[in-house]
């Protein structure tokens, strides 16, 4: 779940943040496939040393879900900020920082992603308080 929260969460604006809308536009995909490789290694480290390793076959699976031009996947939580809803920013990209945290693991994609997510809450919060 963490994984596609990259491309999901780091796109602003009026945006179709369905995957495959990401991953089909020339302008964004060799980038966001980077960026998405990355997060998916410093998930799958964060597994490994939970005691949860994955085979490089299931790897290889994830990295294709999350990157695949034309899919129609997105998450719950861009319904949530399409929705100016609460978003689980701590409970899903927060965990796996705290965990690779307690690892001693670097995780810059996640904490990146959650950096975003935390602005996206203050914005809402700030909005509630008006």
């Amino acid at each position: 779940m963490a994984a596609i929260g990259l491309q999901n969460q780091c796109v602003e604006g009026p945006v179709d943040h369905r995957v495959g809308v990401i991953f089909a536009h020339p302008g964004i995909s060799a980038g966001a496939a980077s960026l998405e490789n990355q997060l998916v290694d410093e998930c799958v480290s964060v597994a490994t040393a939970a005691g949860h390793p994955l085979d490089d076959g299931e790897v290889a699976k994830v990295r294709a879900y999350v990157s695949q031009a034309g899919s129609i996947i997105t998450t719950s939580m861009v319904r949530e900020m399409e929705n100016d809803s609460p978003i689980e920013a701590d409970q899903i990209i927060g965990d796996m920082m705290r965990r690779a945290s307690s690892f001693s693991l670097p995780a810059p994609i996640l904490s990146t992603v959650h950096a975003h997510l935390k602005s996206y809450e203050l914005r809402g919060s700030q909005r509630i308080a008006a």
